[in-house]
């Protein structure tokens, strides 16, 4: 999914040409993100992807398996762009190194201690590393940036919104597998006494709770419709792409304070309290509820205010035209 946002992105960035041996290597991408048919793939290079061998026995699997790259496939291009697999650094960096080009590790919030230290190590030969969010240098043995660049959508995907479901919304993956890591329990408990669905997927073990894996069109829609959205995001990133995408349809969000995220690094209380809205942030299962309580209740003119609030800081932080001066100054396209 944020292969979708980022690669989307980079179509939009003259002088770049992007081959992506992830879900896009197929131009129709996965089913609950639409296609990208400004890729353009040249024959040369899925000519080239084709003899990369693959290893069956990976883990974890990566891209069709193929886990060691070629020097003839990177031949084609001047740069390697990693989004968080620590293994395509580890299982290839003496290609990388033999190929002699650019080497970013594109860091989406999940970096723990381990990570680092491996990082370092890279970095001290060359890796470059993009982080995400500036509470990234509170992570435990800290590997270095190269550059901070958010993550970020085209807020023209998103549709008015309408909030005229009463009901409290939430998206996660295996959320209740990962608790406490995505705060599942804590959902349960604040939102009891509303209306309430769980999308995303790998939720069936939630049952009625759980409102199925929604298309990218679909869920900007339930975006749109309902009146409250619920955030926890998952430990240990600073924010997610639920939440995100949460701010760009403006629906109301209650998120949980630092106190309940457990770790320092937690930026979404921030980013409202920011954007004036640091009132909708909860320490305890009550305050949540209550927080809800009044999201769910409140006047059409106030729900209003807080949607444009949040519309207007997700622009100015996490749209395409806030971050795109970045990436043109890291490729060198200015």
């Amino acid at each position: 999914m944020l292969e979708f946002d980022e690669l989307r992105l980079f179509t939009q960035l003259p002088g770049l040409e992007v081959f992506s041996p992830g879900a896009y290597l197929n131009p129709q991408g996965l089913g609950d993100r639409p296609p990208i048919p400004e890729l353009n793939y040249k024959p040369e290079w899925l000519d080239a992807w084709s003899r990369v061998p693959s290893d069956p026995s990976q883990q974890p699997p990566l891209s069709d398996q193929k886990a060691h790259l070629t020097k003839e496939f990177l031949d084609h291009f001047d740069a390697v762009y990693i989004q968080h697999v620590p293994a395509w650094v580890t299982n290839n960096w003496k290609t990388l190194e033999e190929w002699g080009g650019e080497v970013f590790y594109r860091d989406i919030g999940q970096c723990n201690f381990e990570q680092e230290q491996m990082l370092r190590y890279y970095v001290d030969r060359g890796l470059k590393i993009i982080r995400y969010s500036p509470k990234n240098r509170m992570v435990p043995n800290y590997a270095g940036e190269h550059a901070l660049i958010r993550f970020s959508k085209d807020p023209d995907d998103f549709l008015p919104w309408v909030g005229d479901r009463l009901q409290v919304i939430t998206i996660a993956q295996s959320m209740q597998d990962r608790e406490p890591a995505c705060g599942y329990e804590l959902f349960l408990n604040s939102t009891r006494p509303f209306q309430r669905v769980l999308f995303g997927n790998n939720n069936q073990s939630s049952g009625p709770l759980w409102g199925g894996q929604l298309t990218y069109q679909r869920l900007i829609e339930q975006l749109s419709w309902s009146r409250c959205y619920w955030y926890s995001g998952t430990y240990p990133a600073p924010y997610t792409l639920n939440g995100m995408e949460a701010m760009f349809a403006g629906t109301p969000i209650v998120a949980i304070g630092p106190k309940l995220a457990r770790f320092p690094h937690y930026e979404v209380a921030d980013l409202l309290e920011d954007w004036g809205l640091g009132d909708w942030v909860g320490e305890s299962t009550h305050d949540l509820e209550n927080l809800c309580r009044l999201t769910l209740s409140m006047g059409d003119e106030e729900a209003k205010q807080r949607s444009d609030a949040l519309r207007k800081g997700a622009r100015e932080t996490f749209s395409y035209e806030a971050v795109l001066p970045q990436w043109k100054e890291l490729f060198r396209l200015c």
